[in-house]
């Protein structure tokens, strides 16, 4: 997946380039690209060979990104299989912010309409299975909402399962969110607080 074995170091050439029969066509092609902040899918023109070395450019971090993604999906259905009373595998994430709104409304409560967010949670735990659903009217999604709901699921899931000793928490891995050395502080707090053993 990363290109550096001999088998494979000249695998876009060999399998992709030596096919094409002419690289002086005019082609069009649609490619996604992130403008201020936004995807959009522009329209792009050129050669064959200008389309090529520009896929052969994007290949490589494709490749990684595949790669990251299969290791992930299979660590995490591993986890899955392993899960009981004792172990459980919660996956987390926030919702997208819903609005607020009221059927007949007058024409000002547009603009005025109330956010909340909704922390999500679906944990494996052998046989049984629990969801969860954690509504907020706060909707900044920082460190600290992240804490409470993480403290709050633990909370629960103790309830649920008095013999629980580990949790292993899997998320899409939002740097924001999940990967930065608050949550890891406050997970190590956490660990000492509800005496489990978390990751």
């Amino acid at each position: 997946m990363f290109s550096k074995c001999k088998t494979c170091s000249k695998f876009f050439e060999i399998k992709f380039e030596e096919n094409i029969v002419d690289f002086t066509i005019k082609i069009q092609w649609l490619q996604w690209t992130n403008n201020n902040g936004r995807s959009e899918k522009e329209e792009s023109e050129g050669t064959v060979k200008s389309c090529v070395q520009h896929l052969s450019s994007l290949i490589q971090q494709y490749l990684s990104h595949v790669f990251i993604k299969r290791a992930q999906s299979s660590l995490f259905e591993e986890l899955k299989e392993i899960t009981d009373d004792k172990k459980v595998l919660p996956q987390v994430d926030y919702a997208e912010n819903f609005a607020m709104d009221q059927q007949d409304a007058i024409q000002p409560a547009y603009w005025n309409t109330r956010m909340l967010s909704i922390f999500t949670a679906h944990a494996w735990c052998g046989a049984n299975n629990y969801s969860f659903a954690l509504v907020s009217d706060n909707v900044t999604h920082d460190k600290c909402c992240v804490a409470v709901c993480l403290n709050n699921i633990i909370t629960k899931l103790k309830q649920y399962l008095p013999d629980l000793e580990e949790i292993v928490f899997f998320s899409d891995g939002a740097a924001s969110l999940f990967k930065q050395r608050y949550l890891l502080q406050n997970t190590t707090r956490m660990m000492v607080e509800h005496t489990l053993k978390l990751s």
